[in-house]
């Protein structure tokens, strides 16, 4: 079966001794081809894959593919076709996608996902699904595995991420939990300034902020934390290693699956500017050999897989999430039962 996705339906001719049919509900064979759903990747790269697998699933069939050339390489070929196109909606994957989108392409709806920084994307015809889970939730179960948990570091690069940590303090007051706000300028200080403050804090939350999440410095920062008992949260289950402690953040499939449902949404009429904040059901990793030099009772690990359920049958997959005994180093569960 082939499928083309339209604004107003799903057109899929069936190629089976040699008849035809037309999906429930779809526009029908002679859909405007100015109607078409686009999706404009920054690359080529599995991850963006994955996101518009859960897209299809979401809507029933894949929207067009495009992916941004290099750099270096003229741009004009893909913005004389997709503005021949005249698509109804555009989907872009990653920041380099969106940001050239909302450039090339004015008054074309847009959709965005995999944005680590979405600040720049603003506008009555742009919305998009956070990378990232909400400051509040990481940090509320930040305080229910580390026992004691009263005063929480977060450095911070006033340039990049001075929001971030207003939005920690905000969230923190409501937990009962202090935020020792660490301002950094330079990647060169960092792991300085911030031993100064480990002795009154008894975890660390980092922002999504290049200052801090880089290969020199985030290595280098997971030490300290490990060698001073320090508990470390960061932003991606992707980074949890030598030394951090757990990461909550957004599966990609179901990044996917919330980007299509905006889109369902957006396709069955109802504007951009009044689709409302999608929901994603997150996944939590937890080195389990750091808890244990942390401390950290087995009940309260126990107590964190039973919150993030992990689905039947999947155990050992990276990609998804993953049951291990109290034994193992590492966990992956998510609240999400799908596959």
């Amino acid at each position: 079966m082939r499928c083309a996705l339209t604004v107003l339906g799903v057109a899929c001719a069936v190629l089976a001794g040699g008849g035809s049919a037309l999906a429930a509900g779809a526009a029908g064979a002679g859909a405007e081809p100015s109607r078409r759903v686009i999706a404009l990747k920054s690359g080529a790269l599995a991850l963006y894959d994955e996101v518009l697998a859960g897209v299809a699933e979401r809507l029933g069939a894949a929207p067009e593919e495009r992916v941004l050339p290099d750099e270096s390489e003229d741009v004009t070929p893909l913005v004389e076709e997709i503005r021949a196109a005249n698509p109804a909606l555009l989907l872009t994957l990653g920041s380099r996608a969106s940001e050239f989108a909302q450039q090339h392409f004015e008054g074309t709806p847009i959709l965005y996902a995999m944005v680590l920084d979405p600040r720049d994307l603003r506008g009555p015809g742009i919305r998009g699904v956070p990378q990232t889970v909400p400051v509040g939730l990481q940090l509320r179960e930040l305080k229910a595995l580390v026992p004691g948990l009263r005063a929480v570091g977060v450095p911070y690069n006033p340039a990049n991420s001075a929001g971030a940590v207003r939005e920690a303090e905000e969230a923190a007051a409501a937990l009962g939990l202090h935020v020792e706000a660490i301002r950094v300028e330079s990647r060169s200080e960092v792991v300085g300034r911030v031993s100064r403050y480990l002795d009154d804090v008894q975890a660390l939350w980092l922002p999504l902020d290049s200052t801090l999440i880089n290969r020199q410095v985030l290595p280098a920062l997971a030490s300290l934390a490990r060698r001073s008992k320090v508990a470390l949260m960061v932003h991606s289950a992707e980074i949890v290693r030598d030394g951090v402690l757990v990461a909550l953040d957004l599966r990609t499939r179901d990044t996917g699956r919330a980007l299509g449902e905006l889109a369902a949404r957006f396709l069955a009429g109802e504007p951009i500017a009044r689709l409302p904040a999608p929901d994603v059901d997150p996944r939590v990793v937890i080195d389990a050999a750091v808890a244990r030099e942390l401390g950290i009772p087995d009940e309260r690990l126990r107590a964190l897989e039973e919150r993030y359920k992990c689905a039947p049958g999947r155990a050992g997959a990276r990609s998804g999430c993953a049951r291990s005994s109290i034994s193992r180093s590492f966990r992956w569960c998510s609240r999400a039962s799908r596959s």
